[in-house]
C-alpha cells in the first residue's frame, strides 16, 4: 500500500520537476538549436554521472544504509529541491535540482526500487510489479497531467513549487511507512 502511494507521488513529482526544468531551460535558451544543445549536454552528463554512480556507489550505499533508505532519499531530494525552488527558481538552482534528481533516479533509486520487490514471493512478484506499473504509476502520471494543465492556465510558478513541496512531504511519509513495514516483510519472506 505505502509503496503504491509512494509510486503515485514519485510519478507526480517527476513530471512536475520536468515542467519546471523545461520552462527554465526554454526561457534560458529560446532558440531550438541552443535548447537542443543544452538538453543534449545535460542529459549526457547527468546520465553519465548516474551510470558511474550505479557502477561504483550504489551497492556500497545499499549495503551501508539499506534499499528502503535509498528509496526514501528520493522524496527527500524532491522536498529539499522544491523547497529551495519555491523561494526563487533561478536557472542554476533548477538545473542543479534536476541533475541531482536524474543522477539519483538512474544511479541509485531505480535499482533499489526494484530490489524492494524481492520480499514478494516469486510466484506473485510479476503480478505485483505489473499492478504497480499499471495502477499507481499511471495514476501519478494522470494526476501530473491534470496538474500540468492547471499550471498552464491557473497556477503561478511558485504555486507549482508549493505543490511539489506538499507532494514530496506526502511521498516522504509514505516511504517512511513503507520502510517501517519492510523489515517485517523481509523477516516473513
Amino acid at each position: 500500500l505505502w509503496m503504491a502511494v509512494s509510486l503515485t507521488l514519485f510519478a507526480l513529482l517527476y513530471f512536475v520537476l520536468t515542467l519546471v526544468f523545461a520552462e527554465a531551460a526554454t526561457a534560458r535558451f529560446p532558440t531550438a538549436d541552443r535548447l537542443a544543445g543544452f538538453l543534449g549536454l545535460f542529459m549526457g552528463v547527468s546520465n553519465g554521472i548516474g551510470f558511474v554512480t550505479a557502477l561504483f556507489a550504489a551497492n556500497r550505499l545499499f549495503a551501508r544504509f539499506g534499499l528502503v533508505t535509498m528509496v526514501l532519499t528520493l522524496p527527500l531530494i524532491y522536498l529539499a529541491g522544491f523547497a529551495v525552488v519555491s523561494f526563487g527558481a533561478s536557472f542554476l538552482l533548477v538545473v542543479t535540482f534536476r541533475l541531482v534528481q536524474v543522477v539519483w533516479v538512474n544511479g541509485v533509486w531505480a535499482s533499489a526500487w526494484q530490489g524492494l520487490f524481492n520480499v514478494v514471493p516469486s510466484e506473485r512478484r510479476h503480478r505485483v510489479r505489473t499492478f504497480m506499473d499499471g495502477v499507481p504509476l499511471q495514476s501519478g502520471i494522470v494526476t501530473a497531467g491534470i496538474l500540468l494543465i492547471l499550471a498552464e492556465r491557473v497556477l503561478a510558478p511558485s504555486q507549482i513549487a508549493y505543490v511539489g513541496v506538499g507532494a514530496a512531504a506526502l511521498a516522504t511519509v509514505a516511504m517512511w511507512r513503507a520502510r517501517a513495514a519492510y523489515g517485517g516483510a523481509v523477516v516473513e519472506a
